[in-house]
């Protein structure tokens, strides 16, 4: 729905509260559920993707509390003043110690369809499941799991009542397309606020670590993308840019070695004019581009790369598959590459 790096004012507030974005996230998608008709059908008809026909919501309350003291993030009522639909607000906190099973036992026993749906990060949703899952089978007596349209349910015992999955992703979705179709152009101002807030939490969280993580590879893919940062540049240095005074693709005569807060690299000069750090920049690349390897440009050299490359920042193309000399000739003739068009 968004494109990468894509900031709003709701995700900039929410920066500056840490601790406090699912509280705004809450709020935010509590807010326009309440206000757009076309955003509480598009719920609605996720839920029967998952096999529940709730009916259309009639209103929207945020932050409801229950009689044993829980706070539901977001209830939603039928036009009988039931709550047909609960929905709890997640992004990187843990389950509460009444999640799921509290909120379960608060769904009506009315022999209508009635949803407890949990909403969270894409990357998070596979185990989440599995601990509410595992919370559940606790107390309730689930049926098979189900997988459809990126939504994840289960039925409570035997009845109507339904425990469901989604992410953001998936949710604000159905949300923009209902509202752009009903022309709710109020809505989708509103939705592209909160995926805008939803993207930069996904792209700026610690995520769960994976036991796979933590194996031998990992490191030795950042040692080689160290040796792979010198040997491309002490190359560079032996190569000549046509027509230039200074003959070199790449200078480091008075520069340093120096590794940043965001990976290991150094600076130097390409085309032997243009001012730029080399090296891992993990902050590129879990926002703008999947490749580990990047040049940064600075001071005038940030025009000149604005002009000739479309940024201050260039990700570099790394073959996959192949031998280690094959990616550092790859890495070089990009350099050469980039030092021609910055010097045309």
């Amino acid at each position: 729905m968004v494109a990468g790096g894509r900031d709003s004012v709701l995700a900039h507030v929410a920066w500056k509260f840490p601790g406090q974005t699912e509280t705004l996230a809450t709020e935010a998608l509590g807010y326009i559920l309440a206000r757009s008709v076309s955003s509480r059908a598009a719920l609605c008809e996720t839920l029967r993707t998952g096999g529940a026909g709730v009916p259309l919501l009639e209103r929207v309350a945020t932050e409801v509390i229950g009689k044993q003291g829980e706070r539901l993030d977001l209830v939603g009522f039928d036009e009988s003043n039931t709550e047909r639909v609960l929905i709890e607000v997640k992004f990187w906190a843990g389950l509460t110690d009444n999640q799921p099973n509290t909120y379960l036992c608060r769904l009506p026993k009315d022999g209508e369809p009635a949803v407890l749906l949990f909403v969270a990060p894409e990357q998070r949703l596979e185990a989440l499941w599995v601990e509410i899952l595992r919370r559940a089978a606790t107390c309730f007596d689930l049926g098979p799991d189900t997988t459809v349209g990126g939504l994840r349910s289960v039925a409570v015992d035997g009845s109507l009542r339904r425990l469901m999955l989604t992410s953001w992703r998936i949710l604000l979705g159905a949300m923009a397309s209902r509202a752009s179709i009903d022309r709710d152009v109020s809505a989708q101002g509103d939705i592209l606020q909160l995926d805008a807030l939803c993207e930069r939490e996904d792209s700026e969280a610690f995520l769960p670590i994976r036991e796979e993580e933590f194996a031998p590879a990992v490191p030795r893919r950042m040692l080689g993308l160290k040796r792979l940062i010198d040997d491309a540049t002490d190359r560079g240095r032996t190569l000549e840019v046509a027509n230039r005074e200074e003959p070199k693709v790449v200078s480091t005569e008075g520069l340093q070695v120096r590794p940043r807060s965001y990976g290991y690299g150094r600076y130097i000069r390409i085309g032997g004019m243009y001012y730029a750090w080399f090296g891992v920049n993990h902050e590129l690349w879990a926002r703008q581009k999947e490749t580990p390897l990047w040049l940064r440009f600075y001071e005038d050299a940030a025009e000149a790369a604005q002009r000739t490359l479309g940024g201050q920042s260039y990700g570099f193309t790394l073959p996959t598959g192949v031998e280690y000399d094959a990616v550092l000739d790859s890495v070089v003739g990009e350099l050469q590459n980039i030092a021609k068009k910055v010097n045309s």
